[in-house]
């Protein structure tokens, strides 16, 4: 379990993001409640207050009952939909009401991370269900058989591109052990950003596996190490993790080429990883291999970590200045570019 301190210094990285999604869902709950008041106006209501606006000189030239149905609602709900979108009414004012421990999670020694991810999001994603279901409701098209479930979770294999992009934000502890984010590929879509805090021991380089063109993945030892995955719009992934992990940062804004995306801080030896819960050594091995060719680390590689091992003295100098400015802004020393 991480100290208080981290994960509340965790959820601060994401916060710009759950506060946009906070908004969103204070939106919805507007719209349902103007709703639903309007389905408590019937048109002869409505036909009675434009008579009084309009006056007794318009009484005769003015049909108030159907100019009436051009400001009332034309959606009449019988009592069921009007109960469905009450309580999606419901949902989502709890939520937009809910504290910022709504967008964290706990992975247990047992628990699969993947399960935990998906139920935290599919939670989450109520606010998409509600506004779904108000809609059906709305259309007459709402099935209970289908739909009923959708306000109490709405999972992530549902939500369309839009509703990715505007996905919330989510910040997870996990213990190293159970840290095997390759399987979350799937959810790593649209505005999806999630955050590690990983104890040790973990495998060195998990991470690498979800490397994409367009994906911002960082491993670091401290949360000041996510600056630029505060700043991203995208989607991405980030951990938090031990010195006996690497160091990495994959920037989709580097440039066009791998080389000029990806950046090694500390590699640890591979003699160094041992076996862990539903992860043999050779599989971790694997992983830290994969990470170091995708970096050329004839260009990009700083050290090796216990091996102590200096950076190509012949590396490209563009490389190098990155690199070299990315570290001084890690440390916060005068320089960092």
């Amino acid at each position: 379990m991480p100290s208080d301190k981290l994960k509340e210094q965790a959820l601060d990285v994401v916060m710009t993001r759950a506060e946009g999604f906070r908004s969103s869902v204070v939106e919805a709950v507007e719209q349902l409640r103007t709703f639903l008041d309007a389905q408590q106006t019937s048109k002869e209501g409505v036909a009675d207050r434009l008579r009084i606006e309009f006056g007794r000189l318009a009484e005769d030239k003015i049909d108030f009952d159907r100019f009436s149905a051009i400001f009332a609602d034309p959606v009449s709900l019988d009592p069921v939909g009007v109960e469905q979108v009450e309580f999606a009414y419901s949902v989502l004012s709890k939520m937009a009401e809910s504290p910022d421990e709504q967008f964290f999670a706990q992975c247990g020694e047992d628990e699969s991370l993947v399960a935990v991810v998906d139920q935290a999001l599919g939670l989450l994603g109520r606010t998409f269900g509600a506004a779904r279901i108000s809609e059906l409701s709305r259309n007459g098209r709402f099935k209970e058989s289908i739909h009923g479930t959708w306000l109490s979770r709405f999972p992530f294999s549902r939500w369309n591109s839009t509703e990715r992009r505007m996905a919330p934000p989510l910040v997870v502890s996990v213990p190293g052990s159970r840290f095997r984010p390759a399987t979350l590929a799937d959810y790593i879509d649209g505005g999806v950003k999630i955050i590690f805090l990983v104890d040790e021991p973990c495998p060195p380089a998990a991470l690498a596996r979800l490397i994409t063109p367009s994906t911002m993945v960082v491993q670091t030892y401290s949360v000041e190490g996510l600056d630029r995955f505060a700043e991203w719009n995208g989607s991405g992934v980030a951990a938090v993790v031990p010195q006996s992990a690497a160091e990495f940062v994959h920037d989709p804004k580097g440039g066009n080429h791998l080389a000029d995306r990806l950046i090694l801080g500390n590699v640890p030896k591979p003699e160094s990883i041992r076996a862990l819960s539903g992860a043999s050594a050779a599989q971790q091995r694997d992983e830290l291999d994969l990470l170091l060719s995708l970096a050329d680390t004839s260009k990009t590689v700083i050290s090796s970590g216990e091996t102590g091992e200096a950076a190509d003295e012949n590396a490209e100098p563009e490389l190098a200045d990155k690199l070299a400015a990315w570290l001084l802004n890690r440390a916060g020393l005068p320089g960092a570019g």
